[in-house]
């Protein structure tokens, strides 16, 4: 195969951004002037537009969040089942409560769940001895029926009721088999490959799993590949560091160690029509009788590899052999799933400013899988320290500049309904007003602060953190900042990822637990309230942290004239993201079946580079720019009112290319029913962090068994002989003719053209693909393709032999 390289279009928007913003820059600045590290504003006494100064908001804000109240809320919220479709008397309790902070214009908007997700209403399963000879199983000893159930025997003071949820992935498959089963470690490809070299079939068998990186979607989808017809997850304690009774701590509830009951409830986002084989959660108490049927059967994990290494349930007999299971030892699983309409009920409450046209949103979903004491109701009990800090500067006169809209989303945990319903009812006008979205979704599961967030809030966030005192007082005086040294992850997980993808600068924070922390029961019946008063957090001082950090950033932003954005910061983190990209291409470029799929096809981010490098300039220039106005509107002591904003185009301007800065790196969906697409932001979970340049990296690290599907647009379009296919996203392998809208109002006209040609491996689409196929193993002639046509190359070595596609 002749070389090929790999153009990275990310570059595209990168230029395009930069020649943007540089065109709104004005002629008056003249040099460059050191960026903006922390922004003006609250550290200054600016003349108000009311009665209370930037410096009383700030001493409102410090001294307002209250722990009691804090725990009043939590406990409210974690009295009753909360789950998707069970929130309606949560959301009017929360939209009285906000009313009665002083946000009168509170509202619940609801809306029906497109797909709703499926739930259990049957499950069983259990360990069986088969008598030689009894091939229908009439006779089957049961040895082990799993109670699936964690075991919570907490009463809630409130409700007087258990919090006790079945044990399920939502949207999941139904069906009832009986198969012997194996041990398969994480569910990874490279565990299939492992098991494989050592002489394991897994084919026919049910597989038993440590929860880790994979969701369940993806972990399904990979065993069903590899043949297997059922799938178990159970939670090994190898993730709760050295908090474990292996280690001395007692369980929860007696210590912080994990509850040997307790489970991590997950899903999908809808029901798959394409997966088949069922699969429960359990806890590794209840996956004991199992694993140690495999001990003495096949190899230990051990002697496999390194990543097989690191069980902690050996203090309790098991030997972690993989098996397959002894002949007669099988497992019976049965998951019978069923769906019903449901709707989900958001509150949104709003504190107009003197403009409306500039927004912020605050957001906390407030759902949960089980009691949701951390994830997310302490969340919940901080936005509303929030509303009820920020509704006693109002009483004292304050008003915002932006106007801030409170949201408690419903419906997420299956799948961010909540949030995206009313994104996408909102869309028209939030792409043009959103200046940032703020969530907090736990604000107190342990003691380090977490953070996700876009480049562009960094200063606003530090800000933030540096004045606010950190619980832990070992050090006295010493500042969230202090303790937790800055470090951002890239921005996105839980509902942020509807605002990211629909290019809203995003945070994501809280208090997450550390190495040496209580072990948080995530997505389980163990997360209730005697959990945070006794381990979680008990004095609830990082809840009331959480808050006032939370309404800092947002009156920081809602406040000052000029945002307190730093643009500068974004092309500092791509490249960062871009050496880490390096890295993942050197990695996969020494794989051997990466070599065997791509021969002498590599990579060139000569263009990715440049293209930040430029911006990197043009940002420096630009936020020095707003830094001097900014600067010069505080010496004048300058009160901006919404008519003189209005009449001021420099900030006005200034202020547009900073909200809309984060919209163009958004793809806009590639077909109806789609997602739009961060092309630096992967979508993630709360905690989970993924390489950035997700489908760059994707295209890469899933060679050569790339299996997305090929979709041409535009209609009956000549390919001339002899060239590579180029689309403008050559990640999602989706091309569009029309000028592709970044944010509605601003249209940027695609260019497709590169000297350097696309290197695509074997791409494969699924069965049930609603578009007709057209194959090919090596496709050099001239083609005419018709509109929503998938074209599919197959076979080992395939490659495309097409240039660009001229529009």
């Amino acid at each position: 195969m002749p070389s090929r390289f790999i153009f990275i279009t990310t570059s595209l928007f990168l230029t395009h951004l930069s020649v943007g913003i540089h065109a709104n820059i004005p002629s008056s600045v003249s040099s460059p002037a050191p960026i903006r590290h922390q922004p003006a504003g609250h550290s200054l006494d600016i003349p108000a537009r009311n009665s209370v100064l930037a410096s009383d908001l700030e001493e409102i804000i410090l001294n307002g969040p209250n722990e009691q109240k804090a725990r009043e809320w939590n406990l409210h919220y974690t009295s009753e089942p909360h789950w998707l479709g069970q929130g309606e008397s949560l959301a009017v309790w929360t939209q009285e409560k906000w009313r009665e902070f002083g946000v009168e214009n509170t509202t619940i908007k609801s809306y029906p769940v497109p797909k709703p997700p499926s739930i259990p209403s049957y499950q069983r399963l259990a360990l069986l001895e088969r008598k030689p000879g009894d091939a229908d199983g009439q006779n089957d000893t049961e040895l082990f029926i799993a109670s699936l159930n964690e075991g919570s025997t907490f009463v809630n003071p409130i409700s007087g009721k258990i919090i006790s949820t079945p044990q399920f992935f939502s949207s999941t498959p139904s069906a009832n088999v009986t198969a012997p089963f194996v041990f398969v470690n994480f569910g990874l490809d490279s565990d299939y490959d492992d098991l494989q070299q050592s002489n394991i079939d897994v084919s026919g068998k049910i597989g038993i799993m440590k929860q880790g990186s994979l969701t369940v979607g993806p972990a399904l989808s990979k065993a069903q590949e590899r043949g297997l017809v059922g799938l178990i997850f159970y939670l090994d304690p190898e993730f709760d560091a050295n908090v474990t009774e292996a280690h001395g701590y007692l369980p929860f509830p007696e210590g912080p160690a994990r509850a040997p009951g307790s489970i991590v409830r997950r899903g999908i986002d809808a029901p798959d029509p394409l997966l088949k084989i069922p699969t429960i959660p359990i806890s590794y108490s209840e996956a004991l009788p199992f694993l140690k049927a495999l001990n003495g059967h096949g190899p230990q994990a051990s002697e496999i590899g390194t990543t097989w290494q690191g069980g902690q349930l050996g203090y309790l007999g098991v030997n972690y052999n993989v098996g397959p299971s002894p002949d007669g030892l099988m497992i019976n699983l049965v998951n019978t799933m069923q769906t019903s309409n449901v709707s989900v009920y958001n509150v949104i409450g709003t504190i107009k400013g003197e403009t409306e046209d500039e927004v912020i949103v605050l957001g906390n979903h407030r759902d949960a899988w089980g009691a949701g004491a951390g994830d997310p109701n302490s969340g919940s009990a901080a936005l509303n320290e929030v509303i009820r800090t920020l509704g006693t500067a109002m009483k004292k006169g304050w008003k915002p500049f932006r106007t801030l809209i409170f949201a408690s989303w419903d419906g997420k945990e299956p799948s961010s309904w909540g949030a995206a319903l009313w994104v996408k009812d909102n869309l028209p006008w939030l792409s043009e007003a959103a200046v940032a979205y703020l969530e907090i979704e736990t604000a107190a599961t342990g003691t380090e602060i977490f953070t996700k967030a876009s480049p562009l809030l960094r200063d606003v966030i530090y800000s933030a953190a540096a004045k606010v005192l950190s619980p832990d007082q070992s050090k006295p005086g010493q500042s969230v900042l202090d303790v937790w040294g800055g470090h951002i992850e890239p921005e996105g997980g839980g509902d942020t990822n509807i605002f990211v993808s629909n290019g809203i600068a995003s945070l994501n924070l809280g208090f997450a637990p550390g190495p040496t922390d209580p072990v948080f029961h995530w997505h389980s019946d163990f997360d209730d309230i005697q959990w945070m008063d006794n381990f979680g957090d008990p004095t609830y001082e990082y809840h009331t942290a959480s808050a006032k950090l939370w309404a800092l950033t947002a009156t920081q932003l809602a406040d000052e004239p000029v945002l307190p954005f730093n643009a500068t910061a974004y092309p500092v983190s791509l490249g960062s993201y871009l050496n880490e990209l390096k890295v993942t291409l050197e990695e996969a470029s020494s794989d051997e079946a990466y070599q065997q799929g791509q021969d002498s096809c590599t990579v060139n981010l000569q263009p990715l580079e440049d293209a930040i490098a430029e911006l990197y300039q043009v940002a420096v220039q630009f936020d020095t720019n707003a830094a001097d106005l900014a600067a010069r509107l505080n010496q004048k002591n300058t009160t901006i009112t919404a008519s003189t904003y209005q009449e001021d185009k420099t900030i006005q301007d200034i202020n547009r290319k900073y909200r809309t800065f984060e919209g163009q790196f958004v793809v806009p969906p590639a077909s109806p029913g789609a997602r739009a697409q961060h092309v630096v932001y992967p979508r993630t979970s709360y905690r989970t962090i993924l390489p950035t340049f997700p489908s760059i990296t994707k295209n890469v690290t899933n060679a050569p068994a790339n299996r997305n599907p090929l979709t041409i647009l535009p209609s009956n379009r000549k390919l001339p002989t002899n060239h590579t296919y180029h689309e403008h996203n050559p990640l999602d392998h989706n091309l569009s003719p029309r000028s592709i809208p970044r944010r509605p109002g601003t249209w940027h006209q695609p260019t497709f053209h590169t000297e350097a040609p696309l290197c695509i491996t074997t791409i494969s689409t699924p069965p049930a693909s609603k578009h007709p196929i057209r194959e090919f193993t090596r496709w050099t002639e001239t083609e005419t393709i018709p509109t929503g046509v998938d074209i599919v190359c197959k076979g080992e070595g395939c490659e495309f032999g097409l240039k660009e596609l001229v529009v």
